[in-house]
């Protein structure tokens, strides 16, 4: 059993809650939860890695709004998420 799955059995927590992430898209801003760190980021293109996926948004004028440690907003025309 992995680490993970046995910390979510003693906190009593479904597994699939340890390692999940969130996003939401609200008009032209994307906010993604459980964000670990950007990859790459470029001219219509970011990658992230979001809990222990990694996720390409492709689209027009993206731009980073807002980032911390757990959470980061991107704002512009988003047109793919691929993980």
């Amino acid at each position: 059993m992995k680490f993970k799955e046995k910390l979510a059995q003693k906190l009593d927590l479904p597994s699939e809650v340890m390692g999940s992430y969130k996003i939401t898209i609200i008009n032209n801003i994307i906010e993604i939860e459980n964000f670990k760190g950007i990859l790459e980021y470029k001219e219509g293109f970011i990658k992230l890695k979001i809990g222990e996926k990694i996720a390409s948004l492709s689209g027009e004028t993206l731009e980073i709004l807002e980032m911390t440690d757990e959470a980061i907003q991107i704002k512009g025309i988003i047109k793919n998420i691929r993980f």
